[in-house]
């Protein structure tokens, strides 16, 4: 799947877009005007710091106008001054609750900082004031997604894909809703529509990395072991050095019965990253599958050790390494 931060980029740059089109436009009277336009001719010419000084003078002069607060908050936010971008745009729709804009933009800066419910509020707020805004109703669903409401990021993500059909960025994080959705749901038809929606991405972009990827696991979860082979291979074919391809590929090799190749895939993806505990986890079953298991106990060992406390699997894999050494005990007993 295409990484959060990826869409984040996309959308700060449609910000900033939004700040050019916005000083471009907007025009006031008296000195305030000189001001304020000193301010857009400075940000024009990534003088940032002159900018941000003349906003600030044309705030001193009329400081009831919302107009150069919000394009302060543009100017910090371009800089990566998130607490000033966030305070100005703030002010900003204190002295102006209709702007969708400011309310846009602020829901950008929440979702950088992983303030997923706030971030949602403010672009469903710009979506209230303004509700033909494609780019609203992604971000919107991207931020519920991170907060893992997957339900009501559908609805908003298909709204987006309604405005425009041919954007492979809503379709992807389209699919991707449906696929979280499946893993809370368990019903078939959450998985069904994240594969026909994954598709459709495949079939815009043959290349696309992730999209086959995800087509792998989706597949798996189905227990359509075939096609989840076929899909990582696709990506292993983009892309030779995806440890996490060789690692999906293992896991369906392992389930359509063919052992000694998956443990060779779980051996390439734990070359390619080290430190992938997933990979050491399902190696260690592999490796236990072949009668060693010596060496998958040493497997399921780095599994927890390179595993954040609250993954799901710890409690149950130390106590599968406890009942490995007993068998181990066992059978040098013998």
């Amino acid at each position: 799947m295409l990484t959060f931060i990826y869409y984040f980029i996309l959308a700060l740059l449609i910000g900033v877009l939004g700040v050019l089109l916005y000083f471009r436009f907007f025009k006031t009277d008296g000195s305030y005007e000189e001001e304020y336009n000193k301010g857009i001719d400075a940000f024009s010419g990534e003088d940032y710091n002159g900018s941000i000084k003349a906003f600030k003078k044309a705030i001193k002069i009329e400081p009831d106008r919302p107009e150069a607060y919000y394009n302060l908050g543009l100017v910090y936010l371009t800089q990566g001054n998130s607490d000033q971008a966030e305070s100005n745009l703030k002010k900003s729709i204190g002295l102006n609750s209709q702007d969708p804009d400011a309310y846009y933009n602020l829901g950008l800066l929440l979702y950088n900082k992983n303030m997923n419910k706030e971030a949602a509020e403010h672009f469903q707020a710009a979506i209230n004031l303004r509700d033909d805004d494609p780019d609203s109703y992604y971000n919107l669903g991207l931020a519920l997604i991170k907060d893992k409401r997957y339900e009501d990021a559908i609805i908003h993500l298909e709204k987006a894909v309604e405005f425009s059909s041919n954007n492979i960025d809503y379709i992807f994080a389209l699919a991707g809703a449906y696929d979280n959705q499946s893993n809370i749901s368990g019903m078939p038809r959450d998985v069904e529509r994240a594969i026909e929606v994954y598709i459709k991405v495949v079939k815009m972009e043959p290349k696309s990395e992730q999209a086959n990827l995800r087509l792998a696991v989706c597949y798996a979860k189905k227990g359509l072991w075939e096609e989840s082979v076929n899909y990582c291979e696709t990506v292993i074919e983009i892309n030779n050095n995806s440890a996490e391809a060789h690692n999906q590929l293992g896991l369906a090799l392992y389930c359509r019965g063919n052992i000694d190749e998956a443990t060779l895939m779980y051996k390439k993806a734990l070359v390619l990253d080290p430190d992938y505990a997933l990979a050491y986890k399902n190696f260690g079953y592999a490796l236990e599958k072949q009668g060693n298991f010596q060496e998958a106990v040493e497997s399921f060992i780095k599994f927890v050790k390179l595993s954040p406390p609250d993954e799901a699997d710890l409690d149950e894999i130390k106590q599968h390494i406890e009942e490995l050494r007993e068998s181990i005990k066992i059978k040098n007993k013998a």
